[in-house]
């Protein structure tokens, strides 16, 4: 997970020099890895916790992708241009493509029809980094 603090913030540079991936993605990817999970607030009113999955292949792709490695990842939240905040390490928990369960949350989001479904994580008992 890297050196990363719970609450602090890094920059996009920081974050890429330790764990790698694109820039502009918000799974990004090393290989056929995910990396890591950066996410704002505006697209995402329940992160880190619950994510949505828009409709653009790629982004798809990333949420599948996902979905099939599975596992624990350093989560970021997008605080201002350039600046993420450490949520902590994350376990990815299931990708919900039930659009009764994920409609009302793209909804509420102001995303309804660009919306095909929702990553979950949870926090991971017992960390501080």
């Amino acid at each position: 997970m890297g050196d990363f603090v719970k609450g602090h913030e890094y920059s996009l540079d920081e974050i890429r020099a330790v764990l790698g991936g694109e820039t502009m993605s918000y799974l990004p990817q090393k290989g056929s890895r995910i990396v890591c999970g950066r996410f704002t607030s505006e697209m995402n009113p329940e992160a880190p916790e619950r994510v949505l999955v828009g409709n653009p292949p790629k982004v798809q792709r990333k949420a599948e992708l996902l979905a099939a490695q599975g596992g624990v990842l350093p989560i970021f939240m997008k605080i201002a241009p350039g600046r993420w905040e450490f949520q902590g390490p994350m376990e990815f928990v299931a990708y919900i493509t039930d659009m009764a369960v994920v409609g009302p949350k793209a909804a509420k989001a102001g995303r309804a029809g660009e919306v095909v479904g929702m990553l979950e994580f949870r926090p991971v008992k017992g960390t501080t980094r």
